[in-house]
């Protein structure tokens, strides 16, 4: 664990910058407080800090309202909640039309990642390039044919994924996947089954849709958030992670760590998992519980 807490703490050094962890100890805060927002502002600028870290503040001063956060930031965070409550507007409307055209052919696509938080908590906006939606393996061929119908261009084109934006502008609509690339040799067909199996339906817009069950979400959440931290991405895509992460886990009475340790153990992708853990715990104490490790959670 003394390795494991070496390596969190060189990817926390690299990723956040002096100034970002003023922002990161606030928005983990469990309980805070005006003083807490006035010490934060005293040397914290929305202008420099950009719009992913902008995001997470607006999410707390959502969460707070009693929370003044001045006449300088205050109408900022509002103006970015309101801008991306838009902009996901025009994202979820692209989603409906593929979808309504994957209906139409029979196949009923699972919604994860951002997309799936969205659709739960559709008062909440959150930053998103395009959405995540998952296929069964033997319908991947068949959902590109549709989505290309619809005129969609691909960006790009893997043995697992397809990534399609509007024509003429290049701004993302879906992602078409057929199976979750965890860069770990794992029965891919039975792991993705069995993510369907454990799904529930959801209606949007008059087309259907399957979310993943919380668990199942929590993992590729989890393991989505080790891809970015290794691959040194944006601290948007980071603090993303961890509210996808409390969405999730809320009002879930009786989480079950087992279904996500034997997810763990089905992809091998125990390293990732638990140094990802790591992280969340780091930044968020009180966000996962030490079930979470489960042990050494690659072993069988």
């Amino acid at each position: 664990m003394d390795y494991l807490s070496r390596i969190v703490d060189r990817f926390f050094t690299e990723l956040f910058r002096p100034a970002d962890r003023s922002l990161v100890d606030f928005l983990f805060n469990q309980e805070p407080t005006q003083a807490n927002v006035d010490r934060l502002l005293e040397n914290w600028d929305i202008e420099v800090a950009g719009g992913g870290k902008a995001m997470a503040l607006a999410y707390v001063a959502k969460r707070w309202p009693q929370l003044d956060f001045g006449a300088y930031t205050g109408p900022r965070l509002l103006g970015m909640w309101n801008r991306t409550r838009f902009d996901n507007l025009r994202l979820m409307s692209g989603m409906a039309r593929v979808v309504k055209a994957l209906n139409a052919e029979g196949i009923v696509p699972m919604v994860i990642k951002g997309g799936a938080i969205r659709l739960q908590h559709p008062d909440r906006p959150r930053l998103m390039g395009d959405i995540d939606l998952v296929v069964r393996i033997d319908e991947f061929e068949r959902a590109l044919t549709v989505v290309r119908d619809l005129g969609y261009e691909e960006k790009v084109l893997t043995d697992h994924s397809a990534d399609f934006c509007e024509r003429g502008t290049g701004r993302g609509v879906v992602d078409i996947h057929r199976w979750i690339s965890f860069l770990q040799d794992y029965d891919e067909r039975a792991f993705m089954r069995g993510l369907f199996e454990r799904s529930s339906s959801h209606r949007f817009a008059g087309c259907e849709v399957r979310l993943p069950s919380a668990e199942d979400h929590v993992f590729l959440l989890l393991l989505n958030l080790d891809k970015n931290i290794c691959a040194r991405q944006t601290v948007q895509g980071i603090l993303n992670a961890f509210f996808d992460l409390q969405l999730t886990l809320a009002g879930v009475a009786a989480f079950d760590w087992e279904r996500v340790l034997r997810d763990v153990r089905d992809t091998k992708t125990g390293d990732g998992y638990v140094t990802s853990v790591a992280f969340v715990r780091k930044l968020a104490p009180s966000l996962l519980p030490a079930a979470a490790f489960g042990g050494r959670a690659d072993s069988a």
